[in-house]
This record gives C-alpha cells, sequence and structure tokens, in this order.
C-alpha cells in the first residue's frame, strides 16, 4: 500500500470515523501533517507513490532533515531578517503522525510494513523503524504567566478613552483567569451558555469525542458581578468589540460607536501585549496557565487545577502550571509545620 492510500484510509477510519465529515478536533493538523509529509516523500523518493514497507530508517532521517531545514511558511518576514526555520515539535508532530498510520497498518489493516534488509547468505530480514531515534529534543513549555501588575496594567491601557476599542482584551484577560476557558471558547461564549442561578457556565471545549467534551464550570463570585453588572441575557455574544466607528451618526456627522461581535483577537491581543510592555506572553498563558498557578499558590491541588482546565491527564496539568523554588519551599514549610509531631511532655521531677 503506498502513503497515499494509507493517509486516505486513515483519514476516512480515524477521523471521518466512517462519516462525509471530520469527527476530531484534530482534523486540521493531521491534513497539514498528511500532506507535507507526501510532499516531502516524494522529493526523497523521487517519485510519487512510495510504499509503506520503503519508509525506512534512512527515509525517515532524510524527511526530518530536509523538514528541518525549512522556513516557516504562515510568517512574514520582518525587513532582512531570514524567516525561521521548522521548530523541532512541529517535525516531531509529523512523526508521530506518519508512526501512527504505519503502526494503524499493521494492527489493523494486517499489511506487511516493516522494510526488509537483505541478509548476507540470502533471505532478509526486517528492519522496523525505531522511531524514538528520530525525534528531536524539545525544549521545555515556558511557563510564564502574568503578574497582579501586568494585569492592572492592560486593564488600565485599555480603558484610556483613546484605547476603548481594546477594551474587549481587558475583558476577555480577566474573565480568563476568572474561568480558564480556551480563548476560542472565550471569544464565542454566548449567554445561553451562562446559568446565572447556577452559577456556572457550560461549555463544549477541545477533545476526541466528536463535537468536543461538555465542560461546566463555576462562576467564582467577581466574576458573577462583572456579568450580573454587564446585563445577563437570553442568547447573544457575552464578549463583545467596541467599534468606535460603527452605529449611527451623531450631529456632528461621526459616528457614535457601537459594540458588535468579532471574529479576531490575535491582533488586538499584539497590539496591546506591546503597549504594555508584556513581552512574549501570549493569552494563553495570560489566562489559562496564570489561572492554574495561582489556584496552586493559594492552595488548590493538581487535581481541582485539572478539573477547572479540563484536561483529560494530570501531566497536561503538571505542565501548565509555573512553580518556582520559594513556590516549593513554602509549601514543603506548610506541611512540615503542619504534620510536625507532638513534642514530648517534660520529665516529672
Amino acid at each position: 500500500m503506498t502513503l497515499d492510500d494509507a493517509f486516505a484510509r486513515y483519514w476516512l477510519e480515524h477521523v471521518c470515523k466512517g462519516t462525509s465529515t471530520p469527527q476530531i478536533s484534530s482534523a486540521d493538523d493531521i491534513r497539514t501533517s498528511g500532506l507535507t509529509i507526501l510532499r516531502l516523500m516524494s522529493v526523497i523518493h523521487g517519485q510519487h507513490g512510495i510504499h509503506l514497507d520503503e519508509v525506512t530508517n534512512n527515509v525517515v532521517a532524510q524527511y526530518c532533515a530536509l523538514r528541518r531545514s525549512e522556513p516557516v511558511r504562515n510568517r512574514k518576514a520582518k525587513g532582512d531578517e531570514p524567516l525561521p526555520l521548522i521548530g523541532p515539535k512541529s517535525v516531531n508532530n509529523e512523526l508521530d503522525f506518519l508512526r501512527a498510520v504505519v503502526n494503524r497498518a499493521r494492527t489493523h489493516w494486517g499489511l506487511a510494513v516493516d522494510p526488509k534488509v537483505p541478509e548476507p547468505g540470502g533471505g532478509y530480514r526486517l528492519a522496523p523503524v525505531i522511531w524514538n531515534k528520530h525525534r528531536f529534543e524539545t525544549p521545555d513549555s515556558p511557563k510564564r504567566t502574568i503578574t497582579p501588575e501586568m494585569q492592572a496594567a492592560v486593564m488600565a491601557w485599555c480603558y484610556e478613552p483613546e484605547n476603548l476599542a481594546y477594551v474587549h482584551v481587558a475583558d476577555l484577560l480577566q474573565a480568563g483567569i476568572w474561568c480558564p476557558l480556551r480563548r476560542q471558547n472565550l471569544t464565542e461564549l454566548d449567554w445561553s451558555q451562562v446559568d446565572m442561578s447556577a452559577r456556572t457556565i457550560t461549555a463544549f471545549v477541545k477533545s476526541k469525542k466528536p463535537g468536543g467534551r461538555r465542560l461546566t464550570l463555576p462562576i467564582v463570585d467577581v466574576f458573577w458581578l462583572w456579568l450580573a453588572n454587564r446585563g445577563p441575557q437570553e442568547s447573544g455574544r457575552v464578549f463583545l468589540r467596541w467599534n468606535p466607528r460603527g452605529g449611527e451618526t451623531g450631529p456632528n456627522g461621526r459616528k457614535l460607536g457601537q459594540w458588535e461581535p468579532f471574529d479576531s483577537f490575535k491582533k488586538s491581543w499584539a497590539t496591546v501585549k506591546e503597549a504594555c510592555g508584556l513581552g512574549e506572553i501570549t493569552f494563553h498563558e495570560a489566562t489559562r496557565k496564570t489561572s492554574a498557578t495561582r489556584l496552586i499558590n493559594a492552595g488548590g491541588s493538581l487535581v481541582e487545577a485539572q478539573r477547572v482546565l479540563g484536561h483529560s491527564e494530570i501531566t497536561t496539568t503538571m505542565d501548565y502550571v509555573g512553580v518556582t523554588g520559594d513556590d516549593i519551599r513554602s509549601a514543603m514549610n506548610r506541611s512540615a509545620a503542619a504534620f510536625a509531631p507532638a513534642e514530648k511532655p517534660a520529665n516529672k521531677a
């Protein structure tokens, strides 16, 4: 079986699960990885139609070297600076996908996928790809969080009269710390998902399940008051962007401005981040990672953080939480004080 056919079958069985549309959240990543692998394999092989048993250790090594030499395509060059090269994490993700297809062909489809190496005395031996041998080492993900001072700076800047077009950034930032849903869940949050009487928010979060997994989170008091002041409705977007050039025309001929839904948020966050000197921190780090870290530092447990973040695996939560040496020392001191052995009574004279 060729790689093209294997990818097509994998797409139908694993991604679409027998339907006409993709059923898992990683479908776009799988499609992109598959197209990239097929493109480079045709270069390495010299023609289209490389077979599964032709994917040898040498071929995989060539793929990794060739892929790592390619520039990132979805970025614009800054001045005379060259585009950055594809990172090791991206190549590892593509290898994981190729490995998944090969393993599925072996275990589910019963195909002979391991390359055959001729022996000196005749015959051959199987030489399966040693996938871990080709993986690149990747640095630990940075555990950047936003400080209360940085958060206050964003709030102050966004609420200045000349910056009101960025008020939604400040609102989303503090809401994302109070209720650490993913960015898309927040930007598309609808009032129908908010139960003010039960003080809960329900969203469908990223999951392997078709349509996502249902997650219900409690609304903390300060967020509940914010929502109450915003004005609960039956439906409609909770977070809106202030458009100073929208709405009706005033007596002076200028637009009065209006609140409206928004689709793009990246540019707004980049503008606020630069204006407030936040460095390289991402919105994901400023909300979800910050919220989890603050919960842990306030005495919460990893299990509670996992529940709030909606993670299936607690190891993912552990990667989110930024813990310093001072945090560890403080926790150890609290533990030592709480479970210190009782002092022995003094000996009677």
